[in-house]
């Protein structure tokens, strides 16, 4: 085995075996992959960021939503999620000056789940720091 840096290092107390050049190689090939994915999903991040931001500096927009509200999906016919998905989909494009921001499209998709289809997202809703109960004054 050729070692980097001359002799072989001593094994570590676990007996694993030392990095050899391949592994090495190995591994600088996938920080310079990681290092790529991070700076384009920082680029993503900044662009993401910038449109949020114009989003929210826009004229005011009209008080009336301009598409219906989708229709409640209870998860019991399957075959009715793609309608459901299209109808989100068009109310956030034709209404998005009521949705500027990620999470107020989250909130909205989530009120219009009822029954069995709402419950799985509730774990999901509470980790991500959404609300999930109404307050009542």
């Amino acid at each position: 085995m050729e070692w980097v840096g001359g002799s072989p290092p001593a094994t570590n107390p676990q007996g694993a075996q030392p990095f050899n050049a391949n592994d090495v190689q190995g591994l600088y090939t996938l920080i310079l992959d990681m290092q790529q994915r991070l700076q384009e999903l920082t680029a993503n991040a900044t662009t993401v960021a910038q449109e949020e931001t114009q989003r929210e500096t826009r004229a005011p927009a009209p008080m009336r939503p301009t598409y219906p509200d989708a229709t409640m999906f209870s998860g019991n016919d399957r075959k009715e999620y793609d309608v459901f998905r299209m109808n989100l989909n068009t109310k956030f494009e034709m209404d998005a000056h009521f949705f500027p921001t990620e999470a107020k499209r989250v909130l909205y998709a989530f009120g219009r789940l009822t029954g069995k289809a709402s419950q799985p997202m509730m774990p999901w809703m509470r980790s991500h720091g959404m609300p999930t109960k109404t307050r009542i004054y």
